[in-house]
């Protein structure tokens, strides 16, 4: 399975992180002074999970539109 998210270097711009039409989502860890990249779902939810103040997972909840 791919990773869903991925370090980013604390010293990028946030214009670098831009791409035209895509939600992603920033997560700053306090604790190991990491940063996160992730992608969103198209249709969905993105939760974060936590254990001990500490970021350690991620779960998506996607669906598809229907017309």
């Amino acid at each position: 399975m791919n990773n869903p998210y991925k370090h980013i270097d604390s010293n990028i711009s946030i214009d670098q992180l831009f791409g035209k039409g895509e939600v992603k989502v920033i997560i700053l860890d306090g604790y190991s002074y990491e940063a996160f990249l992730a992608a969103a779902p198209i249709y969905g939810k993105t939760e974060i999970t936590t254990r001990d103040g500490r970021f350690t997972n991620l779960n998506y909840s996607s669906s598809h539109k229907i017309k």
